[in-house]
């Protein structure tokens, strides 16, 4: 009983002292997310590595220092937006990393993400494309106080319909969920994609 009580302790005191040495570097950064040519806010975000309990919180502007992690390869986890998107990246790390900077970049400049991210912190939009002058409908403001959305046009350079398409579907979804049907009587008949989700 004695060897394995010594044995028990001993091995306790090794993996004490390594996990001391191991978790003993720092990362300093900065994440910025850009939808086509526009840059926006990081809120309600941190970072994470995974397998570890190490966190830190991501500031709106996407500073944040990471501590006590290990030599070797880290996987570092960005929770942006109320975990709206998690995106993972693997750093091998041999020294504290001051100045470290990920940049997280899509090429349409509305997609689903971006359409979470107006719905929580900026203005929902229902998306309009077309190659005609943009017109407006009477009584279009109407639904736009009634909805919490607005129309937005972009005339003959709108992204890919693909992009277009990720995006309303969103807004669709959130308009559905906090108006039920009621809203698809009012809304005008041009957003794109709406034809096909009837």
């Amino acid at each position: 009983m004695p060897r394995l009580l010594t044995a028990l302790i001993f091995l306790s005191l090794i993996n004490a002292a390594s996990g001391q040495n191991a978790l003993t570097k720092t990362i300093t950064g900065n994440i910025r997310v850009t939808f086509f040519m526009t840059g926006v806010k990081t809120y309600d975000s941190y970072v994470t590595v995974k397998g570890t309990d190490a966190k830190a919180a991501i500031d709106s502007n996407g500073h944040f220092i990471l501590t006590k992690l290990r030599e070797g390869p880290n996987t570092l986890q960005f929770h942006l937006w109320q975990n709206t998107l998690i995106k993972d990246t693997t750093l091998t790390i041999q020294h504290d990393l001051p100045n470290f900077s990920y940049h997280l970049y899509f090429d349409c400049d509305v997609n689903e993400y971006k359409a979470f991210y107006d719905i929580h912190y900026g203005q929902p939009k229902l998306l309009i494309a077309g190659g005609d002058a943009p017109s407006i409908q009477v009584g279009q403001e109407k639904f736009e106080a009634k909805f919490g959305v607005t129309y937005y046009y972009y005339g003959c350079l709108s992204p890919a319909d693909y992009c277009l398409k990720a995006y309303n579907q969103a807004i669709f979804n959130h308009l559905n969920q906090t108006h039920g049907r009621a809203w698809k009587k009012e809304v005008r008949k041009d957003v794109f994609a709406l034809k096909k989700r009837q």
